[in-house]
């Protein structure tokens, strides 16, 4: 595999649209916009369930999304996390660029945001989340994607697919069966080795 690296999200997309990266993992509320918009892709595998996406407040007084009318959240308002985040609180009657000011930062920034107090809460995934609640007990999900999506349709969604473009597929048929493979060697070492893959991860 070629690795491409990007700065932002909206670029990270952009590879795909343009056909300069064959796949990548990304929301699937983005890759329909991109199909919708006439971009050749195809989803070809599923990648991390909505249980990874929180939003986290240290303000006992924010029990829910609704709560947080009138304040502040940090949030990555390029990701298809925030589509999601969105969606739900639009089924709330929230529009969250109305009601709520968005601080638009990406996941780690987001974190430093909250940490400094800048904002009252922050969008954000795992393993961050799950970090951030080790370093300050007082932090609380506000928002649980899985919950709320379940909540909203009934099933458990899916935060992250991978997509692949059908010019690529059509170009090496086997790719997307290869890339699963590569996939499913790397679950499979994360299964079977996960201090080793502890130590990749930490590096």
């Amino acid at each position: 595999l070629d690795i491409v690296t990007y700065p932002s999200i909206a670029a990270y997309y952009a590879g795909l649209a343009t056909g300069e990266v064959d796949t990548l993992i990304g929301g699937p509320t983005f890759f329909q916009k991109l199909r919708l918009e006439g971009v050749p892709i195809k989803i070809v595998a599923t990648g991390a369930t909505l249980s990874d996406l929180l939003v986290l407040t240290a303000d006992p007084a924010i029990k829910t999304l609704a709560d947080l009318k009138g304040k502040q959240i940090a949030a990555d308002m390029g990701s298809g996390q925030y589509q999601i985040l969105a969606i739900y609180a639009a089924s709330k009657g929230l529009d969250l660029k109305k009601d709520i000011t968005i601080v638009n930062a990406n996941f780690a920034v987001a974190r430093a945001q909250l940490a400094a107090g800048r904002v009252e809460a922050a969008m954000v995934i795992e393993p961050i989340a799950t970090m951030m609640m080790k370093e300050n007990p007082s932090l609380k999900p506000v928002f649980e994607a899985n919950k709320a999506w379940k909540e909203l349709t009934g099933s458990e969604g899916w935060e992250l697919v991978y997509a692949m473009r059908e010019d690529s597929i059509k170009r090496v048929p086997a790719m997307p069966k290869m890339f699963l493979g590569a996939l499913q060697d790397v679950s499979a070492f994360l299964k079977s080795s996960p201090d080793e893959a502890d130590k990749i991860a930490s590096e």
